[in-house]
């Protein structure tokens, strides 16, 4: 709570440095609070830049109105459009584009030149000599992270993402997020500062040693051969959902042996296929080749 008045505020700076650039007046209007970051000029402006500026401004203002007043204020201005798209002159507008293109260029530059703003107005809540550099990495980050948040609802025309960087200032009931075990847990996009994270045993099965005859057959079997009203679906022998896992083994109608998805042993020509062994020259394997190493 005692950081909201300078978050707000810095968000604000953030609305003005990024509507200064999109005009092309940054050269000329706006004076840097620092000498080490430059503005990358010369790319093409928006051909209605008072379009694009407004729509930043009212992005910035429904956030910081979040991050002031609570997730509340969301209400039903929630505009779902898609959360982004590819930046292309055939899927975005022209002024879009050049907006996209014009923010994208200057993230660094707006960056530094917010953090600045903060170190000047804010010292109590923000002084990068006091801080360890993680900390000011953090802070660097999250500008950073909302720029992109603009980025994307500028492509779409919708709030989106601008809402949803508002609340991320608060604490959401029941949100979670599926890790595969594979992730690294301090993956700050995925686990923001101070969570507190609930990890779950995994929900598996092993089936062994099972036989998939003509599965797809349908309660009539009818791809058992003397019906032929339907061909085996080898698709539908095992299926996971919601990050679950099955572990099997298994034999098909073909005789075909497979150990979980990844490696089959083919009955008809003997060739060990579908994983990928020590070196990619070994993905299919003849029990000879095998043999010999």
């Amino acid at each position: 709570p005692n950081e909201s008045t300078a978050t707000v505020a810095a968000f604000s700076y953030l609305s003005t440095i990024t509507s200064s650039l999109i005009r092309g007046t940054i050269d000329t209007e706006y004076v840097p609070l620092q000498p080490d970051v430059k503005p990358i000029l010369g790319n093409a402006l928006p051909s209605d830049t008072n379009t694009i500026t407004s729509r930043v401004g009212s992005g910035i203002s429904l956030l910081n109105n979040i991050i002031r007043n609570g997730p509340g204020q969301v209400g039903s201005r929630l505009n779902l459009r898609p959360q982004n798209v590819v930046t292309n002159s055939s899927v975005v507008p022209v002024d879009n584009l050049r907006s996209w293109t014009i923010i994208n260029a200057n993230r660094a530059f707006i960056q530094a030149e917010v953090l600045a703003y903060i170190a000047i107005n804010y010292p109590s809540v923000y002084n990068p000599n006091a801080m360890t550099s993680n900390q000011a990495d953090k802070c660097a980050r999250d500008v950073g992270l909302t720029l992109q948040q603009l980025i994307y609802d500028l492509e779409t025309g919708g709030n989106y993402n601008m809402i949803y960087a508002g609340l991320s200032y608060w604490s959401r009931k029941d949100t979670y997020h599926i890790v595969e075990l594979g992730e690294a847990v301090n993956d700050p996009t995925l686990f923001p500062d101070g969570t507190i994270v609930n990890f779950y045993q995994r929900s598996y099965i092993s089936a062994s040693g099972y036989v998939f005859e003509y599965v797809g057959a349908g309660t009539n079997y009818g791809a058992l051969p003397q019906f032929g009203q339907a061909d085996p679906v080898q698709g539908r022998e095992t299926l996971q959902l919601n990050s679950g896992k099955v572990f099997f083994t298994s034999t098909d109608q073909n005789g075909d042996f497979r150990i979980g998805p990844g490696l089959v042993i083919s009955q008809a020509t003997g060739v060990i296929s579908g994983r990928t062994f020590t070196q990619s020259l070994f993905a299919n394997m003849t029990p000879f080749i095998l043999a010999i190493t």
